[in-house]
């Protein structure tokens, strides 16, 4: 037999397994992350998730957030009735988080549940402080959100708090939005994405790609919307100059804590000290190694002076996607995985690429200045500086 039909067998057996290899069993899915789960496997999961105790549960659909699923019917009731009865909230999240890209939840006290705590996780939290129950709340929100298809209902409530969401959720709101398929749901979004000022740290790529199968019309809209959140390079010193003459002594204090809040979400990819994330460069010593202006003008224009060692790759593949972003690591010799953003990443074969290049676009927005006030910036900048 060969190692599926063999998992299969074990997928079927699990009801009646023990809970250690129940657990073996988990792990072994999680050898499968970023893979498609074979078609066969959707009827035993499901008996397995009817009959397994709350724990094996959780774990199960833990792993099924990192595979790719094919739209199975009877496993897609089975995540939302776990998630109808779960006791918490993170919980019921989790259950979301597992159903494929794009399911109709068709529920509308889990689609509130949903949007609730998205809402109440976008404070300027400590990202890094993934031990809080707000930080917990929000990342099982995220996940969930990059999952599931709300109603036009929903979708419209989401958009009314388009002007409220920060840098880091903006991208997953958008793309939510654009999920619902509502034609006059996403002309409005994208009028509202050229008068908000954090719609400027969005990629262009993600926005033209998620219109590029719609109608001719809402492609034409995006491209508008695109161009018109689009800086021209033309005024970067200017830019700079005017920006330098206004800063004020900042708090370097206050500079952390902003550094790893959700509004800037800038240890998501760099690391300060001894927290943050490795996509971008290390800033522990940034204040030595750059002076006033290029901090600057890396907060402004991240684009305008690129890292050899951090640059990013444009992508465009048969089907007309457009992906820019860090290649992180090859999961074979034809899957590699690329880094869009601080929260979102796609697996990708080399099978799909028609063509690729280096890209002239920073992977970190730009716009972020138009997100904070002149004092905010200041201490921002102050931390930067002192770090060295």
């Amino acid at each position: 037999a060969t190692v599926q039909q063999l998992m299969t067998q074990w997928i079927e057996a699990a009801p009646t397994s023990n809970a250690a290899q129940q657990q073996q069993l988990v792990a072994l899915l999680a050898t499968y992350a970023n893979s498609n789960l074979p078609t066969n496997w959707a009827t035993p999961l499901v008996e397995w998730l009817k009959q397994a105790t709350a724990d094996i549960q959780l774990a199960i659909a833990n792993q099924l957030t990192d595979l790719k699923l094919s739209d199975s019917a009877e496993l897609n009731a089975t995540l939302i009735e776990l998630a109808s009865s779960a006791d918490d909230e993170v919980t019921r999240l989790q259950f979301l988080a597992a159903l494929p890209i794009n399911a109709l939840v068709a529920s509308p006290k889990l689609e509130q549940a949903l949007l609730s705590a998205l809402e109440s996780g976008d404070a300027a939290i400590d990202i890094e402080d993934t031990s809080s129950s707000t930080a917990a709340l929000s990342s099982a929100a995220m996940a969930a959100m990059q999952r599931v298809r709300l109603s036009s209902d929903s979708g419209r409530q989401l958009l009314q708090s388009l002007p409220q969401q920060s840098a880091r959720h903006l991208p997953l709101v958008v793309e939510a939005i654009s999920r619902v398929g509502d034609d006059g749901l996403d002309a409005e979004l994208l009028r509202q994405l050229t008068e908000l000022p954090a719609a400027r740290t969005l990629a262009e790529g993600q926005v033209l790609n998620l219109y590029r199968s719609r109608s001719s019309t809402l492609q034409q809209a995006a491209q508008a919307a695109v161009t018109a959140m689009s800086r021209p390079a033309s005024d970067v010193q200017e830019k700079i100059d005017a920006v330098l003459s206004q800063l004020k002594p900042g708090d370097p204090m206050r500079g952390l804590q902003l550094f790893r809040s959700s509004k800037t979400a800038c240890s998501g990819c760099h690391k300060l000290g001894y927290v943050g994330g490795e996509i971008g460069p290390d800033l522990t010593h940034i204040g030595s190694s750059r002076t006033r202006p290029a901090l600057l003008e890396a907060i402004l224009f991240p684009s305008a002076r690129l890292e050899q060692s951090y640059q990013s790759t444009k992508i465009l593949t048969h089907d007309g996607q457009v992906y820019n972003g860090l290649i992180t690591q090859h999961l074979s010799p034809t899957q590699f995985v690329m880094q869009l953003s601080a929260d979102k990443t796609v697996v990708l074969s080399t099978d799909d690429v028609e063509r690729q290049e280096v890209s002239e676009v920073s992977i970190m927005p730009s716009g972020l200045a138009d997100l904070l006030t002149l004092d905010e910036l200041s201490d921002l900048m102050s931390i930067l500086e002192s770090a060295k």
